[in-house]
């Protein structure tokens, strides 16, 4: 099996909340006023945790994670077609014993989170909480028996930190439909389970800060304005995220694992995964390095958006510790340069300086130059007209030499050829007033696009090869609305070539074997 990767966007989806919608009354300055925490925070955790933890990405010899082109390891119910009594044996077994929400909230802080997002219910139905509506929970179908959702509130309340709930309101393959995605109406006892579960989430736990849908139905309007109408309800602070569907959200939510573009306005999140799956995998060893995380919430504060960074924690409920190293060093960076990303607002430009970009403090009069794309030497800013006063590094605090050209808009800024062995610095540039920006004369830049690829799953056979060049010929493998693959019927012949960043694993009478090289041998 060969897998080639393109790439699928979500739908954009956003507006102010339709007061119209829900009879939910607000101007546009208390709307401002309810987002200002989540746009000063710029940073949080997202969290994907539940009954397919336990299966860590496999089922019966076969990996349905992200790393071999399949869905992802949080939707191994459906993609692996498990019965649906014996997923119940498995929800049997769940026993987190390793849970400490202590721990887990305190480790989010530390790395620099201003808020936490936990998977309440996903697709699989399956609840962290108590809930009256289904037995299908953490106290009924578990071997737990406590509520997951009420010691991570409570914790979350205690250390400081804003708490968020996702809850999957459209897909439930254990109550509505199992499948990718099903239009048809729904029915009213899915109506009324959700309905009661997400009162009790908004009603239980006291101060909710952050509900997060996804995976809307935009055909099933009447059941998305009934969702946000009941957090209005009853957390009337509480932020909507945008894939609740038909524009009900309070900001714009863009593809998985994508770092928005340049250009965008509103109030913006970006989503990532410290690997590729969002669930946990056991076989996926795609962590992303601490310095790319960094670059990655660099980028997002310079064009004004959230980072949501996700984990999937062991079934146990402890964490890898490479998910550690990594928000530990986060964590240390967050602290020298914490001040160019928190409460910030991005580069008014749609486009970027290959050094990299900017944020800036209207309050403090400072911009801060991000040098995300700064391998050394001097750089020169395009298209600031206010005057600056001084130039430092924020890890530091070393001064930095400057000229600026006030009249053509142009700021050079003196830098050691030496990047400091590539780790990411801002600087900071005190202003003698408000910016004032030039959008004649600004940057020209078009940075790559950061998001993750999904992959086309192709089966077949070598065609030639030569090293590490090969034409592959085979059937594309496609998924359907159940969720089950299907081989087209034509075949195709594709060119690739294997590099440092490509991996395959054998699956060999149900064991899957690691492999550390490639064979390639014609007709196989």
């Amino acid at each position: 099996m060969i897998v080639v990767s393109s790439f699928w966007a979500y739908p954009q989806c956003y507006s102010q909340f339709d007061s119209s919608s829900t009879g939910w009354n607000e101007s546009e300055s208390e709307y401002h006023a309810r987002m200002k925490w989540w746009d000063d925070a710029r940073l949080g955790m997202f969290l994907h945790w539940g009954i397919y933890s336990m299966y860590g990405g496999e089922y019966n010899g076969t990996d349905y994670g992200k790393e071999v082109g399949n869905a992802s390891a949080e939707w191994i119910y459906l993609r692996a077609n498990i019965p649906r009594e014996e997923y119940r044996k498995t929800a049997l077994a769940f026993n987190p014993v390793l849970y400490d929400p202590a721990d887990w909230v305190k480790m989010a802080m530390d790395a620099g989170m201003k808020y936490m997002v936990l998977t309440a219910k996903h697709h699989d139905g399956f609840a962290l909480f108590e809930t009256r509506a289904s037995e299908w929970d953490i106290i009924d179908a578990s071997e737990y028996k406590k509520d997951l959702i009420k010691a991570y509130v409570d914790e979350c309340h205690k250390q400081g930190m804003k708490v968020g709930f996702y809850y999957s309101h459209e897909k439930d393959w254990f109550h509505h439909a199992k499948n990718m995605r099903d239009r048809r109406p729904l029915s009213q006892d899915y109506i009324k389970l959700a309905e009661t579960q997400l009162r009790e989430l908004l009603t239980r736990y006291g101060k909710i800060d952050i509900l997060w849908f996804d995976t809307p139905v935009n055909e099933h309007v009447e059941f998305n304005r009934l969702c946000a109408a009941l957090v209005r309800k009853y957390q009337p602070e509480c932020i909507i995220s945008g894939r609740i569907g038909n524009n009900l959200g309070d900001y714009q939510n863009f593809g998985d694992r994508q770092v928005i573009d340049p250009g965008k306005e509103g109030y913006l999140e970006s989503i990532m995964t410290m690997r590729l799956n969002w669930g946990y995998d056991q076989n996926d060893s795609y962590w992303k390095s601490s310095d790319e995380l960094i670059s990655m919430v660099s980028k997002s504060a310079c064009r004004g958006s959230n980072f949501l960074l996700n984990i999937g924690p062991k079934p146990d409920g402890s964490f890898p510790p490479e998910d550690r190293t990594r928000l530990k060093a986060l964590g240390k960076w967050i602290k020298d340069n914490g001040e160019a990303i928190y409460t910030t607002q991005g580069s008014p430009f749609s486009k970027e300086h290959s050094w990299g970009s900017f944020t800036y403090s209207q309050e403090k009069q400072k911009v801060f130059l991000h040098l995300f794309g700064w391998t050394g030497g001097d750089i020169c800013i395009n298209g600031i007209k206010t005057r600056i006063t001084k130039a430092y590094f924020l890890d530091d605090g070393g001064t930095v030499g400057f000229d600026q050209d006030v009249a053509n808009s142009k700021i050079n800024i003196n830098l050691p050829a030496d990047s400091r062995n590539g780790k990411l610095r801002i600087i900071a540039l005190d202003l003698s007033g408000n910016l004032d920006t030039d959008p004649v004369n600004g940057p020209d830049y078009v940075p790559p696009r950061i998001h993750h690829l999904n992959r086309i799953k192709i089966v077949g056979t070598i065609k030639t090869h030569e090293n590490c060049e090969f034409e592959f010929v085979g059937k594309i493998v496609s998924t359907n609305d159940t969720g089950f693959e299907i081989d087209q019927e034509e075949e195709k012949t594709v060119k690739l070539s294997l590099n440092d960043y490509v991996r395959y694993r054998i699956n060999e009478k149900g064991i899957i074997r690691r492999v550390s090289g490639f064979d390639l041998i014609d007709g196989e």
